[in-house]
């Protein structure tokens, strides 16, 4: 369904107090299995530092001659985190200095002091995080029991904005969907929420049942609801850029490869009979040769020997061929990679 159907479909709800659960929902389930939704949840994660190569397991050819976990190897699964580096970068240098405010009306200036408060301030900076995760953010302006105007930032992974126009300019309406969890006894129990936004008002279902025939005021006084809108739709989006690409979009496949040598790197090194290939002669084992590697190699992991013995008179032995894994080179592909992601990220390297 184009967009413009969209919101002509939810304006008509709207108006007529007929409001289709089944409907909303079917958008926000089409919003969460996009690709859109899951870049942004994945670069929320990256950000968290929980990167895929930590479910990553390492591999080896198997018998088979396919990949397989390496069981009896070192898995060290090591995140170089360049993202999340440069985005506090980027918003350090944007955002990290407190911003003055300048008038020739001393009292004007006094009066947007006391407005831009060390909250408001703390909440733009991290409006500026936000933005360079998912490219865009939503405030939900409001006012409290007394009066006054508050700014609350929602999350984006919860939010799906509906708009009038393709260009992206005027919202119609946003959905926030969410769950609760509550204990019913010993019993953990989730509530899912959906709810919607308009400018007539809020309508809000739990685990799919209406909670208000009617739209609800945004404004709860202590004397009743308040209507401060006027049928404007109280929120505020904040964009990175026109096209509102996702940063993170351009660089995963450059931070995945970079935990991948890293853990690469690490693991060879810290495993001697791995960069060494053993020749023998006449090995005293039991079982044929192909079932034997897997405890040969694991005895030489435990205890560093091989146990020879002399077979029609000739001498067991034991020669290495070591092999040279080159650190140095992989080193300078790690440092191309962080110059790239950085280029990519538009930060700075220092």
């Amino acid at each position: 369904m184009r967009l413009d159907q969209t919101a002509n479909m939810l304006r008509l709800q709207a108006n007529s107090f007929r409001m289709d659960y089944d409907f909303i929902q079917s958008q926000v389930h089409q919003y969460q299995q996009s690709e859109e939704y899951r870049l942004i949840c994945k670069a929320y994660e990256y950000y968290e530092k929980d990167h895929d190569i930590v479910y990553t397991a390492r591999k080896q050819l198997g018998t088979n001659g396919e990949l397989e976990p390496a069981t009896n190897a070192i898995d060290k699964r090591l995140t170089d985190d360049q993202f999340s580096k440069c985005i506090d970068q980027k918003r350090n240098y944007l955002l990290g200095r407190p911003f003055t405010i300048e008038s020739e009306d001393d009292a004007y200036v006094e009066q947007l002091n006391e407005f831009f408060d060390n909250s408001l301030r703390s909440l733009i900076q991290r409006t500026g995080t936000d933005a360079l995760l998912a490219a865009e953010v939503d405030w939900h302006p409001y006012y409290d029991r007394r009066g006054d105007l508050r700014f609350k930032k929602l999350d984006r992974r919860q939010v799906l904005v509906f708009w009038e126009d393709e260009d992206k300019s005027i919202p119609h309406s946003f959905v926030r969907f969410y769950d609760t969890h509550f204990y019913d006894g010993q019993t953990d129990k989730t509530v899912q929420h959906l709810d919607w936004y308009t400018p007539q008002g809020l309508f809000r279902w739990e685990n799919g049942v209406r909670m208000n025939d009617n739209a609800l005021m945004y404004t709860q006084a202590d004397d009743g609801p308040v209507d401060h809108w006027e049928g404007r739709l109280p929120l505020i989006v904040w964009k990175l850029n026109p096209v509102e690409k996702i940063p993170f979009r351009k660089v995963k496949g450059l931070q995945d490869a970079l935990n991948e040598l890293r853990s690469q790197i690490t693991n060879i090194a810290l495993e001697d009979s791995r960069t060494t290939i053993l020749h023998v002669n006449n090995y005293g084992g039991e079982m044929e040769l192909d079932s034997s590697r897997p405890s040969l190699r694991e005895f030489i992991s435990k205890t560093g020997l091989i146990v020879t013995e002399t077979i029609d008179g000739q001498d067991g032995e034991v020669n290495a061929i070591t092999l040279d894994f080159e650190p140095e080179k992989r080193i300078v592909v790690a440092e191309m990679l962080k110059k790239a992601i950085v280029d990519n990220m538009r930060a700075f390297d220092v």
